[in-house]
């Protein structure tokens, strides 16, 4: 039996627009509704595919707060086994990342399979972080796992910007997941949201942890944007590429 850990974050609803979001105490805070984080999503259904090939459990783990609870129950909607919870005090990545990896190895989970980067505050900073606490391989922009010789190895793809890289993996790992068509994440049916009020949702105390001494997180902000739309003519494409590169100039991006 193979133990898949897949971790989740509940983050603000895509829907909503920027302006009303805030942070307090480094997190993303305000008035709305929260849903499964995006690239989670895919990461679940990499390893509901992973289990569905091998005989495995797979937990949907998740550094949140209590509120957020009913929000992240559809991991296990989606065919997840069993669903941990770690109450948290704050969004701190390093925090976020040794909490994670106190469970991981608490449940002696061998795959541990993340989303790319988180869809509210986008730091890209997690996964690596685990992989580094675990000190173990860490493959970034993984689009499916598969076993080999029956979990004695995995088959990894790494979508790279103009071909996929084939990984023969055969210790324990982490990944960070992209989406990709191979990884859609799957709608749950009603057979599989009935059985997921009975399955076992587990809470998990915060560790706090002595703070790295190379690396501590300040503070944080969300940075403001001013969006400029300007449609270039397209007949010539040499003159195009002309204006471009001159209005880039202009607006001292080169």
């Amino acid at each position: 039996m193979i133990n898949i850990g897949v971790c989740i974050k509940a983050v603000p609803d895509y829907e909503v627009p920027a302006e009303k979001f805030y942070l307090q105490g480094n997190r993303m805070s305000g008035d709305y509704k929260y849903v499964l984080g995006l690239y989670d999503e895919h990461a679940l259904e990499v390893g509901l595919q992973l289990r569905s090939k091998l005989e495995s459990k797979l937990y949907a783990i998740s550094y949140t707060k209590k509120e957020y609870v009913s929000t992240l129950k559809k991991a296990l909607s989606m065919g997840a086994d069993e669903l941990i919870i770690i109450e948290s005090s704050n969004d701190d990545p390093f925090q976020t990342a040794y909490n994670l990896a106190n469970i991981i190895e608490k449940y002696n989970i061998e795959i541990v399979i993340l989303g790319r980067v988180s869809s509210d505050l986008e730091r890209e900073m997690v996964p690596p972080l685990v992989a580094g606490i675990l000190n173990r391989i860490y493959l970034p922009y993984i689009v499916s796992i598969s076993s080999e010789s029956n979990g004695k190895s995995f088959l990894c793809v790494q979508q790279l910007d103009n071909k996929n890289l084939h990984l023969l993996i055969k210790e324990k790992f982490v990944a960070s997941i992209t989406d990709a068509p191979c990884n859609l994440p799957r709608i749950p049916n009603l057979k599989e949201i009935m059985k997921s009020k009975t399955k076992p949702l587990i809470t998990e105390e915060e560790i706090n942890f002595e703070k790295f001494n190379w690396a501590q997180e300040l503070s944080a902000k969300i940075p403001k944007y001013e969006y400029i739309n300007e449609t270039l003519p397209n007949d010539d494409l040499s003159f195009t590429a002309k204006l471009l590169l001159e209005n880039l100039k202009k607006e001292h991006c080169l």
